[in-house]
C-alpha cells in the first residue's frame, strides 16, 4: 500500500514538472510573438518614415526645378534688354542650380538606395526570425509530443504492473485460502 502511495506522488510530480515545461514553452512562445510583432512594427515605421522623408525630398525638388523654370522663362522674356554679361551670368547660375540639383537627385537617389537596402535587410532579418521562430516552435511541439506519448507510455506500464501486481497478489492469496 505505501509503495502505491509513493509512485501516486511520483506521477504527480511528473505531471507537475511537465506541466511547468509546457508553460515555459508557452511563455517562449508568446515572447517570440512580442519580438516578431516588435519587428514588424519597427519595419512599419522606418518604411512609413522613409516614404514621407522621399516625398518631402521630391517636392522639394519639384520646387526647385519650378524655380528654375521660372527663372529660365524670365530670362528669355528679359534677353533682349539684358546685356551679354548679364546673361551670361544668369546663364551661369542657372547652370550652377543645376547642377546643384543634380547633386541633389543624385544624394537623394544614394540615400534612397541606402534606405531601401536597410529595409530589405530588415526585412531578410525578419524573416530569418521568422524561420527561425517556426522551427523553434515545431522542435518544441515535436519535443512536447514525445513527452506527451513517454508520459502515457509510463502511465501504461505502471497501470500494466499494478494490475499484474493485483493478479498475482490475488492468485496467491485464493491459493493459500484451498
Amino acid at each position: 500500500m505505501a509503495y502505491h502511495q509513493n509512485r501516486e506522488f511520483d506521477l504527480d510530480e511528473n505531471r507537475e514538472i511537465d506541466l511547468n515545461k509546457e508553460f515555459d514553452m508557452t511563455e517562449k512562445i508568446i515572447s517570440l510573438e512580442r519580438e516578431n510583432d516588435l519587428l514588424l512594427r519597427k519595419v512599419d515605421k522606418l518604411e512609413g518614415t522613409h516614404i514621407v522623408e522621399l516625398k518631402a525630398k521630391e517636392r522639394e525638388i519639384e520646387q526647385r526645378k519650378k524655380m528654375l523654370q521660372e527663372l529660365d522663362i524670365r530670362w528669355k522674356n528679359h534677353k533682349d534688354l539684358v546685356c551679354l554679361m548679364k546673361d551670361r551670368l544668369a546663364e551661369d547660375q542657372v547652370n550652377q542650380l543645376l547642377r546643384k540639383i543634380d547633386k541633389l537627385e543624385a544624394k537623394h537617389r544614394i540615400e534612397l538606395e541606402v534606405k531601401e537596402r536597410e529595409i530589405r535587410d530588415l526585412k531578410q532579418m525578419l524573416q530569418a526570425k521568422e524561420e527561425l521562430l517556426e522551427r523553434r516552435v515545431n522542435e518544441m511541439l515535436t519535443k512536447f509530443s514525445k513527452s506527451q506519448n513517454n508520459l502515457e507510455n509510463h502511465e501504461n506500464a505502471l497501470c500494466q504492473m499494478l494490475i499484474e501486481s493485483e493478479l498475482v497478489g490475488g492468485s496467491s492469496g485464493v491459493n493459500m485460502d484451498n
